[in-house]
């Protein structure tokens, strides 16, 4: 299943929290930001002219889709990459400021969103700047900080890079 949710990153009011586990179940937390002035546009348009989400039209065939996930599949990752994100993954496991670090399904994410980048850059293998890339967009929504962590102002993201700067990347990994 392909699910995309939204979130309001500013505003929590009239919403809950999404439980440990479910955050868990996303794969990835992208910041998207505002749209161009030209988007903005298309979007006050539609707005206007009262367009319903069936009137949308699809911007790729599912056929297309499945191909594209296909293609993302078949990238090769060293076992030695495989290693590095287990490595990482499991290094916030023992950060003190965290509460609750990556989870295996974490793991299964990185490495398949570093094989969709590595497809995305047209190379049939992931490299570790594939796996480094990616590590924030997947690992930030589950890393829980702990209270104090929190309010001493350290951050999911900053906690990743010192992860990221500790471990080792692997020799030669696209043909270990």
């Amino acid at each position: 299943n392909f699910v995309v949710a939204t979130q309001n990153p500013i505003d929590q009011q009239g919403t809950y929290t999404l439980p440990e586990a479910q955050l868990d179940r996303f794969m990835m937390l992208l910041r998207i930001g505002y749209p161009s002035a030209e988007q903005e546009m298309r979007i006050v348009g539609d707005a206007i002219a009262r367009r319903l989400p069936e009137q949308l039209q699809p911007v790729m065939a599912v056929d297309e889709l499945v191909r594209m996930i296909d293609i993302a599949r078949s990238v090769y990752m060293a076992p030695a990459l495989q290693s590095f994100i287990v490595t990482i993954t499991g290094a916030t496991r023992t950060v003190a400021q965290l509460r609750l670090g990556a989870s295996p399904r974490a793991s299964n994410a990185l490495a398949v969103a570093a094989q969709a980048a590595a497809a995305f850059e047209g190379r049939s293998f992931v490299t570790a700047d594939d796996v480094k890339a990616m590590a924030r967009p997947v690992l930030s929504h589950r890393l829980l900080l702990t209270p104090e962590a929190a309010i001493q102002g350290h951050t999911a993201a900053a906690i990743i890079d010192n992860i990221l700067a500790a471990v080792p990347v692997p020799q030669d990994p696209v043909r270990v």
